[in-house]
This record gives C-alpha cells, structure tokens and sequence, in this order.
C-alpha cells in the first residue's frame, strides 16, 4: 500500500504540535524539542519548496508568504550582522535565532490542508490542545491543593516563583486561540445543538483556565474582544438569519461571564485600578528602562547587541514580552517591527476584503486575527519563543481561506 506524502507530512505534523503543546514534558526537554522542532521545520519547508511534485499544489497559497518569508529571513541576518559589529558572534548570534525556523512549517502545513479534508487538521489542533489544558489543570490542581508535583516540568514551564495570589501558574498552550476561536465557530453552527452545546463548554472552559490556571488579564481581555468583534460583524457582515440569532445569545453569554468575572474575581477589578497593581506598574518601569535602551539602537532593537543580564535589569524583572507588540518593537527595532507587524496586516487584509464572504469559516478566522493580536499587543505575543510554534499554522488558515473558500463552503459544518 503507497503512502501518501501529504499523510506522511500530517503525522510529522501532529507529533510536532504535541511536544510544543509540552504533553511529553516529563523530563527537562523543552529546550531539545524546540531544537528539534527547528530542524524538522527546515527539512519539510525545504522539501515542500524544492520538490516541484509539491509546490505546484502550493504555489497559489505561498506567494504572499514567499516575500514576507524572504523579508523576515533577510532581518535576522542584518540584526546578526549587527551583533558582530558590536563584538559578539554573528554565526552564534544568527543560530541562536533557530526557533523562527519554524515558519518554514508552513509549507507542509498548508500542503496538508489542499491534500486532506481542510478541517482534519484543525481537528487534531483542538483536541490535543485541549488535552494538554486539562493536563495542565489536573497537574496545576495536584500541586496548589494537593501540594504533590506530579509533572514537573510542566508544572514550572514558566519557572519556579511564577506564582500569583499565592497559587503557581501554568500558562496557556501555544493554540489557544485557535481552540477559542473554533469554539466560537462551533457555537456559531447552524442546526448543530450538539457543536453549539460543545462550544460552549469550550468557550467557559477557556475562560475558567485563563482566569484560575493562567491567571492572565491579558489573555481574558483578548477572548471578550474577540467575541465582541464576533458579535458585532455577525449582524452586519455574516447573511445567515440563524447566524444572527445565535449572535443574540452569545451576546447574552457574553454579559454573563463578564458579571461573572466581575463578581467574583477581585483581581479583575484590579485591573480597572491597575496603576496600583505592582505587575502594571513594572511593565511601567520596564518599558521606561527600554525606552533608554532602544534609543541607541532604534532601527535594529535591543536584542542582539545587549546580554539578557542587561535586557532584564538590574533586579532581574523586566522582560520585553511582558510588553505585547511594544516589546517586539524594542527587541526588534523599527525595521523588524515593520516585518513581523506585517502578517497581522495581511490577516486583516483578507478578512476585508472577504467581508460579504457568507461561510461560517470567515467567523473563525475573524475571532482567530482579533485574539492573535490583541494578545500580542498585550503580554501574549505571537511572536515569543513559547508560542511562536503556532504562528505558521495560523498564517496557513489565513492563506487556505484566501484561495480556497470554495472548497470551505462545502466543508464548513465538518471542523469538529
């Protein structure tokens, strides 16, 4: 029996998302997969670009990716270049950039998607994320109320004194915005009350796990703006009558979990008087610190001429992706913030341009570029090593809806 290349390439695929989904973090090997992950990365892209068999199924799908791929790949070298100016190692400073390989996962991913059923991806994304969210509450349960450590490397992906109103916490999964945004999808279905149903639950449960095993502001504010924008293009833009009723109870579940929030979580209510929240203020003080130091390295960021000793101060608390989309421009500078602003332009960029575009796909995708940046804007940023992984796979979502929203109609209802 010949095996397809494309069902080769999706299981590679799939064991790839679950190590950077850290399910196999019983040892201390984050730092090995995401080598791995590199390398894997560029041995597939290379395949996928080299092979004529296979690009031509792609081609229509890269071409947008193509220059901005080359335009990314040629400001890593500049900014290494840079570094060796200021005395340390370009080679060293270039490979240590290895995670961004990663981008070259697009072209297997989006391989996958014309080859296979578009939504059998997107399906093994939502399910293995949301076994590593539960993984991560049963093991963030275990240790806070039990005190038992049961998966430690896990339990301390972000470090050991990560901790917040006296519990430790654990942060979201690098596809939690795909798996909120496909839930809100789901939720969306018309005549499915079993999806709708199960929407539902994953949009709480979203929710709950940002606000008790999170604990992040920044990732429930990205989750209400993107249902709020949700709801708000669904009257106007989405020509399904269903569509506009489901949008009515959204809007209502929407105003419960806010009172919800609200209610019963005092740290919420922080927020809404932050300047006194120590956390707020040190993202005050970082960005200040930053100012200084972006100001003698402005087209080409802080990154490659000054050590992490530096970069986090003198007490050791400041941390450039506690800053959104702000940290990137510090680290990057202005020319690499022009480059990796610029997918969030093309995402919106699509979407306008599909606005009349009556697939419920198009509601998944609006959800998905709403969260994606306004996370990144916050302290979530797309473009951080912990959930960087994710970002080829939603270019590719962009980018398969741009050219093949026929083949979504007719697949629409089948995403779980």
């Amino acid at each position: 029996m010949k095996i397809k290349i494309s069902a080769i390439f999706s299981i590679i695929i799939t064991f790839l998302i679950i190590i950077n989904l850290h399910i196999l973090d019983f040892g201390d090997y984050s730092g090995f997969f995401r080598k791995f992950t590199a390398v894997i990365s560029v041995c597939m892209g290379c395949i996928c670009f080299f092979s004529e068999t296979i690009y031509k199924h792609i081609k229509e799908y890269c071409k947008w990716y193509n220059i901005w791929m080359i335009f990314f790949i040629l400001y890593i070298f500049l900014k290494s270049l840079t570094a060796y100016y200021v005395g340390r190692s370009f080679l060293y400073t270039f490979l240590s950039y290895y995670l961004y390989a990663d981008i070259l996962l697009f072209y297997p991913i989006i391989f996958v998607l014309t080859q296979q059923n578009s939504n059998k991806l997107m399906r093994t994304i939502c399910f293995l994320t949301i076994f590593a969210l539960i993984l991560k509450s049963i093991v963030w349960w275990f240790y806070n109320f039990k005190g038992l450590d049961i998966m430690h490397y896990l339990l301390y992906e972000f470090g050991a004194k990560w901790v917040r109103n006296g519990n430790q916490r654990i942060p979201a999964a690098c596809f939690s915005g795909v798996l909120f945004s496909a839930a809100v999808y789901m939720f969306f279905l018309p005549k499915k009350f079993l999806y709708k149903l199960i929407g539902l639950i994953l949009i709480t449960f979203n929710f709950l796990y940002a606000e008790l095993v999170f604990q992040s502001r920044a990732q429930i504010l990205s989750f209400l703006l993107s249902l709020f924008v949700v709801i708000l293009l669904s009257y106007k833009y989405i020509n399904i009558k269903r569509i506009k009723a489901i949008s009515k109870l959204l809007s209502l579940l929407l105003l419960i979990i806010i009172i919800f929030i609200v209610v019963n979580n005092q740290d919420f209510q922080n927020l809404l008087h932050s300047l006194n929240d120590r956390s707020i203020a040190i993202r005050f003080e970082a960005y200040n610190y930053y100012l200084k130091l972006f100001a003698k390295n402005k087209w080409f960021g802080i990154a490659s001429i000054y050590d992490i000793t530096t970069i986090r101060g003198s007490q050791g608390n400041f941390y450039t992706s506690d800053l959104g989309l702000l940290g990137e421009l510090f680290n990057y500078g202005i020319i690499g913030f022009t480059v990796v602003i610029l997918p969030f332009v093309r995402f919106f960029y699509i979407l306008i341009r599909n606005k009349r575009n009556n697939t419920i796909f198009y509601i998944f995708l609006v959800s998905l570029a709403v969260y994606s940046f306004v996370s990144s804007c916050l302290s979530n940023s797309i473009y951080s090593f912990r959930y960087f992984f994710a970002m080829p796979f939603i270019i590719a979502f962009f980018e398969y809806f741009a050219n093949a929203k026929e083949k979504l109609c007719k697949n629409q209802n089948n995403i779980c």
